[in-house]
């Protein structure tokens, strides 16, 4: 108990110490600031604004409390049910293309999950416009191929891109975790499926935990997703005492198509 409130204390707080928090804190502490106005090396119109804070003074405190209070209060995701997947504050850090079609994944980076060996797979490029750069996988057995993520990619805690589901696909993120006491490390994966339930863990798969999540639908069976690592782990295995640490994979499960995979590193990431 006395952890969790010492996470929800840490967690509330983070966003004061951003960039957009400064505006709220000039207000609020305005006071204080005010008492640089008698300095020699002040300019006029360092002193003019200054009095006029101070001619305004509960005004200024009020909307700078009130600032501050959105920031800590805001939530970036849906607290229940499926994940909003659309960020603010993004810097692309690499992405990840298919421009070697028709040459098959494995030849490019991409390595073999699992597979039951029968039909050939077939790998393609999407002819949407949209999915330029992307890849087409059609597959009528159990087939997963992983992209192991290396320094400095995995720095990212944000992945933009188009999917189209089919029955059998599923989009998969393995990430390194740190418990929340900072002491233990471990690989987890996340399971992404379009709709509305809560994120939900099967005993049979220990190390995973599935999350349904939302996007913009784009016709012809694609979805736009914007998925925020930090938020979608605080939601699943941050319930557990998780937290994310690093992007350590990416997995493509039967037949699917992607378009130009985007990773991102958000404003809000606390990490170095």
């Amino acid at each position: 108990m006395q952890r969790s409130l010492v996470n929800l204390i840490r967690e509330r707080t983070r966003p004061l110490f951003k960039k957009r928090a400064i505006p709220g804190w000039f207000l609020f502490c305005w006071k204080g600031i005010g008492l640089a106005s008698n300095l020699d090396f002040l300019q006029s119109k360092g002193r003019a604004l200054l009095e006029f804070l101070q001619a305004h003074d509960w005004a200024c405190f009020i909307a700078g409390l009130v600032w501050l209070s959105v920031l800590a209060l805001r939530r970036s995701g849906a607290q229940f049910g499926s994940i909003d997947a659309f960020p603010m504050d993004i810097v692309q850090i690499s992405e990840i293309r298919f421009d070697f079609l028709p040459d098959s994944p494995l030849q490019h980076g991409w390595v073999l999950a699992y597979e039951d060996p029968r039909d050939p797979v077939s790998f393609s490029a999407p002819l949407e416009t949209f999915a330029e750069g992307g890849l087409s996988m059609s597959v009528n057995r159990k087939y997963a191929i992983d992209l192991p993520i290396h320094k400095p990619d995995d720095l990212s805690d944000m992945l933009r891109f188009a999917v189209r589901y089919s029955e059998s696909a599923m989009i998969f993120t393995q990430f390194e975790a740190t418990s929340d006491n900072g002491k233990r490390k471990e690989l987890l994966w996340i399971k992404y499926y379009l709709g509305s339930s809560a994120p939900s863990f099967d005993d049979s798969y220990p190390n995973e935990c599935t999350v349904w999540v939302k996007g913009r639908h784009l016709g012809g069976g694609w979805v736009w997703l914007e998925l925020r690592l930090l938020d979608v782990v605080k939601q699943s295995w941050g319930r557990k005492g998780w937290v994310y640490g690093s992007l350590t994979k990416i997995r493509l499960r039967g037949s699917c198509s992607v378009s130009t995979i985007r990773l991102f590193k958000s404003e809000d990431s606390n990490r170095i």
